[in-house]
């Protein structure tokens, strides 16, 4: 199995994974299946903004991709990014996620980058314990927050320090009324009802 920077001829075979996965799953919050223009459009978007789009390859096979971007656009969050990793129906379960998730923390550890976050359906229980194997823990929890294709979903965030010295989000939100933060630093931030206290 070679992990390697996706290229355009890449994009057929990674299109019809990502509508599989939107098709028969709450992963992906998109209520339309892509068209290999789409993820071709979003590909160079990544590489524009100096983001990697990975792949995994057999023999002549795109077996899963994976990518990571900005969690949010802000000044302040630019040692945060978001990852995602979307295998072949075929070949879950036998590694492929771990092979390229760890060639995402490495290229996000080499960029800098501190926190990896991953936006993951709550009911997605094999992605959520695939992500604990890695240090993860959910972070927040967001009831009704997106649509997928196949359900109105609740998502969850989860955490992934790049770096061994950070320190894990704890435990967060509880139904949508309370989210505790546990920083870098250790420092406690509270929301709560839409105010914030320190």
């Amino acid at each position: 199995m070679q992990i390697r920077d996706a290229v355009q001829a890449d994009f057929e075979q990674i299109t019809g994974i990502y509508n599989e996965v939107l098709t028969n799953s709450t992963a992906i919050y998109n209520d339309r299946p892509a068209t290999v223009e789409d993820r071709i459009a979003w590909w160079r978007t990544r590489l524009e903004q100096h983001f990697p789009v990975l792949a995994a390859i057999e023999g002549e096979h795109v077996c899963g991709f994976g990518s990571y971007g900005d969690f949010r656009s802000w000044p302040g969050y630019r040692y945060t990014v978001e990852g995602t990793v979307h295998i072949a129906s075929g070949v879950r379960g036998q590694g492929v996620g771990s092979l390229l998730l760890n060639a995402l923390i490495a290229h996000a550890q080499q960029a800098g980058k501190h926190t990896m976050i991953a936006g993951v359906d709550s009911e997605n229980t094999a992605s959520l314990h695939f992500l604990e194997r890695f240090g993860s823990s959910a972070s927040a929890t967001f009831a009704r927050s997106a649509t997928s294709l196949t359900d109105s979903s609740t998502s969850s965030f989860c955490n992934t320090g790049l770096r061994r010295e950070l320190h894990s989000v704890k435990n967060l939100l509880t139904h949508g009324q309370e989210l505790r933060w546990q920083n870098s630093l250790g420092g406690i931030t509270l929301w709560r009802n839409h105010a914030i206290d320190n």
